[in-house]
């Protein structure tokens, strides 16, 4: 069984390879950066950008609700025409879910690489 910075790691990898089969997005994998994203995904003709951090769950499998402290410092350091996509491993609580929506944050718990890879494009295709 894969441990959950492995799961992370291989979910990035594929992520990343799949964005980068689009020639007019400008993909790039933060390890240690500053933007406090995972991947930020740039569309080369508009300029919009879309940052993805990948968090993953507490002790019980559930994203913490004390998320929302980070997550919030890394939205405010983005303009706002950038979007933000948190991608989770675990379930997310109603209640978290609606703060992240109040912070103009899209959620995805346990999704596919193609169904980030489908919202990335359709977010930057508006």
């Amino acid at each position: 069984m894969l441990s959950a910075q492995n799961k992370e790691a291989m979910f990035l990898d594929q992520l990343t390879s799949k964005l980068n089969e689009n020639k007019s997005l400008e993909v790039e994998k933060e390890l240690y950066g500053t933007s406090g994203a995972d991947i930020v995904v740039k569309d080369a003709h508009s300029g919009k950008r879309i940052f993805i951090e990948i968090k993953d769950a507490g002790q019980y499998g559930e994203l913490p609700i004390s998320s929302i402290l980070s997550i919030n410092d890394q939205v405010k350091r983005i303009s706002t025409t950038d979007l933000f996509i948190l991608v989770t491993f675990s379930s997310i609580s109603t209640f978290l879910n609606k703060k992240l929506k109040k912070l103009n944050v899209t959620a995805f718990s346990r999704p596919s690489v193609d169904e980030v890879v489908n919202k990335v494009q359709l977010a930057l295709s508006a």
